[in-house]
């Protein structure tokens, strides 16, 4: 007996062919998420830990480091992913990074949150595992708390034998932080990762909506 063979209609190969494609284009398009998703779970399981059963994730994406050995992530040119959050009064970073080629999981640090805006490291001066992937810049730091108006920060550092940097940088999209960083040659003269600041917050013009000023130290623990 003949059996008969199942074919799909042409309206039906078409619609199996939409579905494959748009289920292609979600994969490749969730990722670069997937790390931040890891991260993030380490990050609320780190939490936990700690008695901390609310966690508000402040900033995840790629930040433009390498690892130790000279090493980016997959899916992450010249990155390492890369996710701040707050809870339980503390705030919480963790990242991804490689060894020897392999992904490798950086650990979960966290520091007091600070009162209001201020600057704190993403990347600290001195930190083997997470470095910064231009030779110009020394370190990476996060204004963090930063109220919705403003749309750039001034940091100005002082930095040992009287010296003075002043690095702007501006909001990315609906970012709740703001990256800016510290070039290494001040790093290299200061010789250390403990510095006074002013913090700036300015508007999308360029006008000073209000300062503060705080001391930058390596607080991850």
């Amino acid at each position: 007996m003949k059996k008969s063979a199942f074919r799909l209609t042409r309206g039906q190969r078409t619609v199996r062919n939409v579905v494959i494609f748009l289920l292609a284009v979600a994969v490749w398009v969730a990722l670069p998420k997937i790390p931040l998703w890891i991260i993030e779970g380490q990050i609320r399981a780190e939490a936990r830990r700690d008695g901390v059963e609310r966690i508000e994730v402040l900033w995840a994406g790629a930040i433009a480091c390498e690892s130790g050995d000279g090493g980016h992530f997959p899916l992450y040119e010249y990155s390492l992913p890369m996710v701040l959050a707050r809870g339980g009064g503390r705030l919480w970073r963790g990242y991804l990074t490689t060894y020897e080629g392999d992904a490798h999981f950086g650990g979960v640090s966290s520091c007091p949150e600070p009162q209001g805006p201020a600057l704190v490291y993403l990347a600290e001066p001195g930190n083997g595992g997470i470095i910064p992937e231009n030779p110009l810049i020394g370190a990476w730091m996060a204004a963090v708390d930063v109220p919705e108006e403003a749309a750039a920060v001034k940091s100005i550092l002082d930095f040992r034998g009287g010296g003075l940097s002043y690095v702007t940088s501006d909001r990315e999209s609906d970012d709740r932080v703001i990256l800016t960083t510290i070039p290494r040659q001040v790093t290299e003269v200061n010789g250390g990762s403990d510095f006074p600041y002013i913090l700036e917050l300015l508007d999308s013009e360029g006008a000073v909506l209000g300062q503060v000023r705080g001391s930058l130290t390596d607080q991850w623990r």
